[in-house]
């Protein structure tokens, strides 16, 4: 006999109570908890789905485990919001060891990091949330006749006096499907009220003895479907448990789940009513008849078997993105918009900006040949330009030259100065010898060096041998010589006159000041004989000038016979200087030979501002395209030193290798990640990815640094001088 009349609806409720990481919940019962943050993984750059995560627990949980994913709603250093990852094992302390399935270094890490789409486990300290309170989903009651045996649930407490029972069912007042834990955490956090979002998952298993009692509760429903309406309500509930019995009966395993929130002061219980209308939607008010409050044999009113549509516990890491985790939330618009380079968006179509802080840092682009590196310096380019920030461009090829200088307004085109390698006519020189200013002798040494490293470095990289203290010592003492023993103005073109006229080098010793350079000349160089004498040494030190002296490309730049670039006027006064080394046109050698003269000026240029007051000194950007064409030293230096005086680089090219120092190349590729705040990297190759995913781990391993799409690139950015974790840019996405 059954008692069809004995069933009650309970409402959604909450209930009040404290909860915190237990290490002990009774004289014979302990947990072992292991806790893990998850974060962007590799897959993320693919797009991941929903996470299942009800049938992960229900597959790899064991009995007397619950695994807890907590949403942590306040901003910490590394990320605005965070989540985690809980297994409580349940252990006797009298007993062995219990093992957490999720210990580092066994098998079940990586097998639950696979079922995690776009995500990955990192080991955290488990945090203690004291104030959790529960939201109830509230339950249709149903009480069965009694009979003679006693069935007991899998893992729930059943307190039965006397032969006879009369078992109790819990049934879910919705599907579970219909969960909407997205709703809740977007809820959550618009209020800014809650600290955490915590849903326990824990596996259940039916035996033979709950299966007879889901028969015996299925008997009773279907009597009482028979003496309602087809057409009414009540009738289509008792239709939706007779399903959901149904789906039990067949899967027989599956997990409970409940919701806590939790509070750093008191709860607030207006909150929690809107809390629970989110997560579970409306729920029933009438009252079929009183509830027994006493504990359940069986309790569905929150699980779900495992051939049911489970809710989404995980969000997918756009959802997340958007809602502030991975470190997104507290960096997008944080920057003025004003002053802000804005160089794509997001997954969710969010802005991604730089602000000016920490582009202050340098910014290194690497990518293969057409994946969109100088597409997105261009549109930097204009984007500073536009907001009058004094702007340099140094481009080997041409093109991205071209592309800045056609889009030139009127009154832009004023403020710019044009050096074109590939003008027939020439427009430009440069003063290397120029010393005008304050601390003349500091600059002249600065030049004196750099040029040596030029020869060094650039034009001759294979013959390190010909350049050894005997010509570091005539060739810095001739320059000296030239530059301080000059009444008129001089230039490099005048170097082998120091050598092979001996009437202007009196001349010059006549009225130079500095008795160091004096002294060498009078005697260290007019008395050495052999083949150190200064007439077999000199054809050895100009010879190395041809460069310079003997070329017709070269030569009208050095010579000062043009209008030289006024490098301080570009620094000081909202200048445009906009550089084509023409490399298809001149070649390879004087292309970086130019381009390096360009960068010992600038170099210079900045160290000159010295005399200037910190507050005083205008943000000047450099945007140096394939810079590996003309790249030496004096890069290493610039990337550490020009910071300070406000020069901000911008540098790109295709690969680490054509950096690396390898078969003469510069060897600046360390002095570069080490030195830069933000590196984007677009696709790369199989030696770059390997080599970059220590950058941009755990968001992108190689692999995926070698799937990305054209115009797109993985981001590792600054925020108020502090890295945060790597995320995919769309750099085709720019708002103008």
């Amino acid at each position: 006999m059954t008692h069809p009349g004995k069933v009650a609806i309970r409402p959604a409720a909450v209930v009040s109570g404290t909860s915190s990481t237990y290490q002990r919940t009774d004289s014979c019962t302990q947990w072992a908890m292991s806790t893990y943050r998850i974060v962007r993984g590799a897959a993320a750059v693919s797009g991941a789905q929903a996470t299942p995560v009800p049938e992960l627990a229900a597959a790899h949980l064991k009995p007397g485990e619950s695994l807890t994913l907590r949403y942590d709603l306040q901003p910490t250093a590394a990320a605005d919001f965070t989540a985690t990852m809980t297994l409580k094992t349940r252990i006797d302390p009298d007993g062995p060891s219990g093992n957490p399935l999720l210990e580092p270094g066994t098998a079940a890490l990586p097998m639950l990091e696979m079922c995690l789409p776009g995500l990955r486990l990192k080991e955290t300290e488990t945090a203690i949330m004291a104030n959790e309170v529960l939201l109830d989903p509230g339950y249709s009651q149903m009480l069965l006749a009694p009979r003679q045996d006693c069935v007991h649930a899998a893992g729930v407490e059943i307190q039965s006096s006397g032969q006879y029972s009369t078992p109790l069912f819990r049934l879910p007042a919705l599907a579970p499907g219909l969960i909407r834990v997205d709703r809740l955490l977007e809820g959550l956090i618009t209020s800014e009220r809650a600290s955490s979002l915590s849903v326990e998952i824990g596996r259940v298993s039916l035996g033979r003895r709950e299966i007879k009692l889901i028969e015996r509760a299925r008997e009773t429903l279907r009597a009482r479907e028979m003496s309602l309406p087809a057409d009414g309500s009540e009738a289509s509930v008792v239709r939706f448990h007779l399903a959901y019995l149904q789906g039990w009966a067949v899967a027989r395993a599956g997990v409970s789940l409940s919701f806590r929130i939790g509070f750093e002061a008191q709860p607030e219980p207006n909150l929690m009513k809107v809390a629970a209308y989110m997560l579970y939607g409306p729920r029933p008010e009438a009252r079929l008849a009183p509830v027994d409050d006493r504990c359940p044999d069986l309790d569905f009113s929150l699980s779900v078997a495992s051939t049911m549509k489970a809710p989404v516990l995980l969000l997918p890491t756009e959802q997340l993105d958007r809602l502030g985790f991975f470190s997104r939330r507290r960096w997008q618009g944080k920057a003025d918009n004003t002053l802000a380079c804005q160089i794509g968006s997001n997954l969710n179509d969010n802005s991604v900006a730089l602000s000016p802080a920490d582009l202050g840092r340098h910014l290194y682009i690497i990518g293969a040949t057409g994946v969109g590196k100088s597409t997105l310096m261009a549109r930097m380019i204009r984007q500073d330009i536009d907001k009058e920030l004094p702007t340099i461009v140094l481009d080997p090829h041409g093109d991205l030259f071209n592309e800045i200088k056609d889009g030139l307004s009127d009154d832009q085109r004023q403020r710019a100065c044009i050096a074109d390698l590939s003008a027939p006519e020439g427009s430009f020189g440069l003063d290397l010898l120029d010393m005008s200013g304050n601390r003349s002798d500091i600059r002249l040494n600065f030049v004196c060096n750099q040029l040596i490293a030029v020869f060094r470095k650039v034009l001759y990289r294979d013959q390190p041998e010909g350049f050894g203290p005997m010509f570091e010592s005539y060739f810095r003492n001739a320059l000296m010589l030239l530059v301080l023993g000059s009444s008129t103005a001089c230039s490099l073109s005048d170097f082998d006159r120091v050598f092979g006229d001996p009437k202007y080098r009196a001349d010059l010793l006549a009225h130079c000041n500095d008795e160091m350079v004096v002294r060498f000349w009078k005697q260290t160089a007019v008395r050495a004989g052999g083949e150190a004498a200064l007439e077999n040494i000199a054809p050895y030190i100009v010879s190395k000038l041809t460069q310079f002296t003997g070329s017709p490309l070269i030569r009208p730049i050095i010579d000062g016979s043009r209008t030289n670039v006024n490098f301080a006027r570009i620094f000081d006064d909202r200048g445009i200087l906009l550089i084509n080394l023409a490399k298809g046109f001149v070649g390879e050698t004087d292309a970086a030979l130019v381009g390096t003269l360009f960068t010992i000026e600038l170099f210079a240029t900045a160290l000159a501002r010295t005399s200037v007051r910190r507050q005083e000194r205008t943000r000047v950007r450099l945007y140096m395209d394939e810079f590996q064409t003309y790249a030496s030293d004096v890069l290493s230096q610039m990337l550490a030193e020009c910071r300070k005086f406000r020069l901000e680089l911008v540098l790109a090219n295709q690969s680490l290798t054509q950096i690396s120092g390898a078969r003469s190349k510069p060897d600046i590729a360390d002095a570069i990640l080490a030195n830069v705040g933000t590196v984007l990297a677009f696709r790369t190759g199989p030696c770059d990815a390997r080599q970059l995913q220590d950058w941009f781990a755990p968001t992108f391993d190689a692999s995926a640094l070698m799937r990305l799409p054209d115009h797109c690139f993985a981001a590792r950015l600054l925020q108020d001088g502090k890295p945060i974790e790597p995320f995919l840019v769309r750099g085709d996405r720019v708002e103008n």
